[in-house]
């Protein structure tokens, strides 16, 4: 996330009538603060502690019938008793863009009515697994994390034995090996710099 004042004292502040912030904006004192939540109209507009989101702009030029019709979007207002760093406020921002989903599964032999699964876990709440995607080349997966309150932090990736991992590399954007990590009883170690993004690829065994 990026501060910003919300003030105009200056032509740089003027200048930030509006700004692109992706899943939450917030305005925050240590012990109060609201965040306004969304998961598809991103332009902000925050002066004197008065937050606008964008719902829509319907230019004229070059199609005068731009956007016209029945427009559905979602918005959510979150006020928290904290400040931004324990509001828990990026964690609601995720469950708003990627809702729970329920799913029937089968009971299990010994009659209990649930079931979980976990295919990765980290064991701090400040690293967010992002990406879950097969690799571009290959059925390897590839799993992207990144460090979220500006701190730096030691955590645990916990892999899934059914998985069958043999290697975990660090890869960079475009999937190319970096470096070998070391796995142990399916934990990888990592350590992530402040809002660090990191990049995984899993190769699984034969």
């Amino acid at each position: 996330y990026v501060r910003r004042a919300n003030h105009s004292n200056d032509e740089r502040d003027f200048a930030q009538f509006e700004v692109c912030a992706h899943r939450w904006a917030d305005v925050s004192e240590p012990a109060y603060g609201v965040s306004l939540l969304n998961d598809c109209k991103y332009g902000y507009d925050i002066k004197n502690s008065i937050m606008r989101l964008t719902l829509i702009k319907s230019a004229i030029r070059p199609d005068e019938t731009a956007d016209r019709g029945t427009h559905e979007f979602t918005y959510s207002l979150y006020p928290h008793a904290s400040g931004l760093e324990q509001s828990g406020v990026q964690q609601v921002a995720e469950e708003l863009n990627r809702p729970l989903s329920a799913v029937c599964v089968a009971g299990t032999a010994n009659g209990a009515d649930s079931v979980y699964f976990s295919a990765f876990s980290v064991d701090v709440a400040n690293v967010i697994i992002d990406t879950v995607k097969k690799a571009e080349d290959s059925g390897d997966i590839i799993l992207r994390l990144y460090e979220n309150s500006g701190t730096r932090v030691s955590c645990q990736l916990k892999l899934n034995p059914e998985l069958q991992t043999a290697l975990v590399e660090e890869v960079n954007l475009m999937e190319e090996a970096v470096s070998e990590l070391t796995l142990c009883d399916n934990t990888v170690l990592l350590e992530f710099s402040p809002f660090e993004l990191k990049t995984f690829r899993l190769r699984r065994g034969k």
